[in-house]
């Protein structure tokens, strides 16, 4: 498996050459995800005017069109399927679904293969680079909590003083997003300059605590 894609978030491209006994993981929020598939002719003939389909998909999974890199395909040899996707970014943790991909001859079914995904739950604690940083007029900044957690997110200046309280909550398991609009508690404008993000995080269960900080850079 080969990883790759654009997003603020982690995507994976992976060869799946048959259904997978364990899914795989993908990342709420991610884009531009991909699947190569190896779709095998084990008919005997050569296969001729070929098409691909996907379907099934489960409704947190926005899917692109399939595309096939050859149209015929002789006896025993390989065509490959390319496929993109993203999940939505309110996708619940742990939630499973598939992709079915079908290659058709004519129109009439000749291969099937089945790609399981899960949306994936974080496995630590953290806190990632904001961005865009630099940045004007507002950035974003994801944490990630493996359980239920009390969570205080705040932003300070380089005096130490905070100037802004973004979360002060309890948040479930999973990946949180957070936008900073370089405001202050009181709704002004901060000024340009750095600034940190200073996350404490207590797991509900009592299985952890996390403190972190991210320096960022807000230019006016």
């Amino acid at each position: 498996m080969s990883i790759r894609g654009r997003a603020p978030f982690a995507a994976v491209a992976f060869l799946a050459v048959s259904a997978a006994a364990q899914p795989h993981q993908v990342a709420p929020g991610s884009a531009g995800n991909a699947i190569t598939l190896e779709m095998r002719n084990r008919t005997g003939r050569t296969l001729t005017a070929l098409s691909v389909r996907a379907s099934g998909r489960p409704a947190w999974l926005n899917v692109g069109t399939p595309r096939l890199d050859r149209g015929t395909l002789p006896p025993d040899s390989s065509a490959t399927v390319a496929l993109s996707f993203d999940v939505d970014a309110g996708t619940s943790a742990g939630a499973e679904g598939g992709v079915v991909v079908e290659l058709l001859e004519g129109g009439r079914l000749q291969a099937v293969r089945t790609v399981r995904l899960q949306a994936a739950l974080p496995r630590e604690f953290a806190l990632l680079q904001n961005y865009p940083n630099p940045f004007n007029p507002a950035t974003t900044i994801r944490l990630d909590l493996p359980g239920e957690s009390l969570v205080r997110l705040s932003v300070y200046d380089i005096l130490g003083r905070e100037v802004e309280r973004l979360v002060d909550e309890v948040r479930p398991a999973g990946f949180h997003t957070v936008v900073w609009r370089g405001t202050t508690g009181a709704g002004t404008q901060a000024a340009s300059g750095v600034y940190f993000c200073r996350v404490e995080a207590r797991s509900i269960s009592g299985a952890g605590r996390f403190t972190a900080l991210r320096r960022m850079m807000l230019l006016r």
